[in-house]
């Protein structure tokens, strides 16, 4: 008899949310815990549960941590990503690697909770479309993706943040008390990591997976 996994909803947490939860628990017929912040289930975090991550909420919160607990664990669980943008490719499932599935936002409750069934039986529920694009970037990759994990640092995090805003390697340098060659080498890392060639196209990518960037206090 296949083990079934703990069913994890990582959102914010409000009536909303919890009515959601509440929705997908009744129609699955499984129970589902809301959790907002990782601190709240570390170090429990195992194979043994399967996390729907609402990219939505964690637009929002660019820093609460949810990546680094879900991917750099070495008991790392599978995923599911919620709320997608329709731009989604496959720079979201090598940021996300143990994804099992994927939804747009656009998509209707019937059709989540039909994928769900399906990967709770075991299988894969991604769009023919993004499979297309993974393909194609192992394929150029001559198999083996340039970044099977982008884990960013806190630090390189804060970084992108601040190139979000324009600001010059100067500027970023004297509001993170960095010299100007550190915050060079941080984004030196953080271009590769990102397989992209300059500072337009990781703002592109931060805006797409990072959300806007945070205040500035």
């Amino acid at each position: 008899m296949q083990h079934e996994k703990r069913i994890i909803l990582v959102t914010e947490n409000n009536l909303q949310a919890h009515s959601f939860s509440a929705t997908l628990a009744e129609l699955l017929q499984r129970p589902i815990q809301n959790v907002a912040h990782p601190n709240e289930l570390l170090p429990e975090i195992n194979r043994d549960q399967l996390f729907l991550v609402d990219l939505d909420y964690l637009r929002n919160q660019p820093a609460n941590g949810w990546h680094a607990a879900l991917t750099c664990n070495k008991h790392a669980p599978e995923t599911v990503l919620l709320n997608a943008p329709n731009t989604a490719d496959q720079g979201l499932l090598l940021l996300w690697p143990h994804t099992r599935g994927l939804f747009y936002r656009h998509d209707p409750l019937e059709r989540l909770i039909e994928g769900l069934r399906k990967i709770l039986a075991g299988e894969l529920w991604l769009s023919r479309h993004l499979l297309s694009h993974l393909l194609s970037h192992y394929r150029q990759e001559k198999g083996v993706p340039q970044h099977p994990n982008i884990i960013l640092t806190n630090r390189e995090q804060q970084i992108l943040q601040k190139l979000m805003t324009g600001a010059s390697n100067m500027e970023i340098a004297d509001s993170l008390f960095l010299s100007e060659h550190t915050v060079k080498t941080h984004l030196y890392n953080v271009f590769k990591k990102l397989n992209v060639k300059n500072r337009t196209q990781a703002v592109t990518w931060a805006k797409e997976y990072l959300g806007a960037p945070l205040e500035s206090e």
